[in-house]
């Protein structure tokens, strides 16, 4: 279903918007520390292939990004006693936001190119695969979302963790500690892990 707002000047009006509006986030973004100046160059084009696809694509990569810039400032103070490598407000750098945002822009790139930039609604009779690629780009900002969310919010939690397949006690992952110990102990939580999915055998 075409909603309007696609086709050769609503696409350049989208990236104009996108242009100022992005650019606008990232220098905000900037001065609050929620990124470093390297992720704006791969923030604003993120922006503006989100935006030309069709706002409301703009719009979940804008929740994703406040949401979780929100949810990194919670417990500041304890997470800078936790971590050794803690930065104020999270300062992403540009890998961090390409990991977020690649594959979507990726998606939405596709979209714009198979939708002409008109706006299309979840509609598996009309296009299976245009369905499937807003598909994606909605499960692929749930991931974000989750994989941010729990890492930022988790780390305050005084219980262990548990796995979600069978609620079992897992290792805790410290980051009160050195580098070396770290990489250790991830190793230890990625074993245990494995172990309870069954993947590898249990040792005593």
């Amino acid at each position: 279903m075409d909603h309007g707002g696609g086709g050769g000047s609503g696409i350049w009006i989208r990236a104009a918007v996108a242009v100022a509006a992005g650019a606008a986030i990232a220098a905000r973004a900037v001065r609050r520390k929620s990124v470093d100046s390297s992720a704006v160059f791969v923030g604003v084009p993120a922006m503006v292939a989100h935006t030309v696809a069709g706002y409301r694509f703009a719009g979940l990569l804008l929740v994703f990004f406040f949401t979780s810039s929100r949810v990194t400032r919670v417990g500041e103070a304890r997470k800078r006693a936790l971590d050794p490598e803690f930065k104020e407000g999270g300062q992403r750098n540009w890998k961090q936001v390409l990991s977020n945002s690649g594959i979507a822009s990726i998606l939405v790139v596709l979209i714009a190119s198979v939708t002409g930039g008109t706006d299309r609604c979840l509609d598996s009779k009309e296009s299976t695969l245009v369905t499937a690629l807003i598909g994606g780009v909605i499960g692929h900002y749930a991931c974000c979302n989750g994989d941010t969310w729990s890492s930022e919010l988790g780390i305050l939690s005084k219980a262990e963790p548990r796995i979600i397949t069978t609620f079992k006690v897992l290792l805790r992952l410290f980051s009160d500690c050195t580098n070396h110990q770290q990489t250790c102990n991830f190793s230890l939580f990625t074993f245990d892990l494995f172990r309870e999915c069954g993947r590898v055998p249990m040792v005593v």
